[in-house]
């Protein structure tokens, strides 16, 4: 609440300074400062007015801050993060888990030892290359030939 009226206590050093918060009746607090021209002599007394404002508000906000801590603190151990709680699995629960991943494992590497996409490496046989570097060189001439006329 503060920081709205404190830009315009500093901007015009005069006039009239609200703080409006909640008091602990329930109710509704206001407090004024009157300040008139004969503090602009005295900045001092202006400024402690303004400290004990923000010294007001802080106790107020500190207040309301203790009272959420101590219901996140009560709530907390029902709905909060259970910690260093993990359930525990049985050995014979942790044995058919490694047994059914050494088979998923066995089932991709085959029978064979070999992965499914390791395949042989595939080789151009002299008469394949003979055809390709015949054909480019036919694609060359034509091109060739386009340009000069």
């Amino acid at each position: 609440m503060i920081s709205r009226f404190l830009p315009l206590y500093l901007a015009q050093l005069a006039g009239v300074l609200e703080l409006q918060g909640c008091g602990p009746e329930s109710g509704t607090c206001v407090e004024t400062i009157k300040l008139s021209q004969a503090d602009e002599r005295e900045p001092m007394t202006q400024l402690a007015g303004v400290v004990r404002l923000l010294k007001t508000e802080h106790d107020r906000l500190a207040k309301q801050i203790q009272g959420i801590s101590a219901a996140l603190s009560a709530f907390g151990t029902t709905y909060g993060k259970q910690n260093g709680v993990r359930s525990k699995i049985s050995a014979a629960g942790r044995a058919r888990i490694a047994e059914a991943q050494r088979q998923r494992w066995a089932r991709l590497k085959g029978t064979t030892g070999q992965t499914a996409s390791a395949k042989p490496k595939r080789t151009l046989s002299a008469a394949g290359r003979r055809r390709i570097a015949a054909a480019q060189r036919a694609r060359w001439a034509k091109v060739k030939r386009s340009k000069a006329a």
